[in-house]
């Protein structure tokens, strides 16, 4: 999401608005649900499909640890 907007890819997580996110919001499956999918600093809406990646990375890491584990 930050290469096509010409931004780094280290640094701290930003909202839209520019505020950092802070550390207890950036649970990504929890977080996305406690706050309905909505930015704390801003009330804009959070994609869905960061949800999605968050928990298909979540099923690859567990299916990938489980095919090394054979």
């Amino acid at each position: 999401d930050r290469v096509p907007r010409g931004e780094s890819l280290g640094g701290r997580s930003h909202c839209v608005c520019g505020a950092q996110i802070r550390a207890r919001d950036n649970i990504p499956v929890l977080g996305f649900l406690a706050r309905q999918g909505r930015a704390r600093c801003c009330g804009a809406r959070i994609p869905r499909w960061y949800l999605i990646a968050e928990i298909a990375g979540a099923v690859l890491g567990v299916v990938a640890y489980l095919l090394a584990a054979t």
